[in-house]
């Protein structure tokens, strides 16, 4: 004869689910609670570092399009952080190199040269992993068919005993 169905087959031939544990809901809501919040931070970093790099970016369009000089001083009311400024060589000359950073999940920066003397803005700081690296030379293949012709060395003979 069969034995009733345990009360845990029927809650799920009924369709109930098992009830979680405590501990089990905290450590979940904990985690979610905690990765919508470095999900936050990112956002308004991130979007923070987009805002002054367009103030930075329309400033040097517009120097562009009238042929003068946009100083520091008429954009800084604009910007919401105030940079870190450095000595920097610019064009051989020394400059100040004002930097802005954000630090979320990533870091974020923007780097713009400003002329010392004058205040102008002169321009972003390349950096250097956003420039395209050079291309590898191609090895020399060994087959003997294709590449530099290699010389061989010849290596004296030893007399043999006799």
């Amino acid at each position: 004869m069969s034995q009733p169905p345990s009360e845990e087959r029927k809650a799920e031939q009924k369709g109930e689910k098992k009830p979680r544990s405590p501990v089990e809901r905290i450590v979940v809501w904990g985690l979610i609670i905690v990765l919508a919040g470095l999900a936050g931070l990112e956002y308004v970093q991130g979007d923070a570092h987009k805002k002054h790099l367009k103030i930075l970016q329309d400033a040097q369009e517009e120097a562009e399009k009238t042929h003068e000089p946009v100083l520091y001083e008429k954009i800084s009311g604009q910007m919401s952080q105030k940079p870190v400024i450095t000595d920097a060589n610019f064009g051989g000359a020394t400059e100040n190199l004002y930097t802005w950073t954000w630090r979320g999940l990533k870091e974020h920066k923007i780097e713009w040269y400003v002329s010392k003397n004058s205040g102008k803005l002169l321009g972003p700081k390349l950096v250097e992993t956003l420039r395209p690296k050079p291309a590898p030379k191609s090895a020399p293949k060994l087959d003997g068919k294709s590449g530099p012709k290699q010389e061989e060395k010849s290596e004296p003979k030893q007399d043999e005993k006799k």
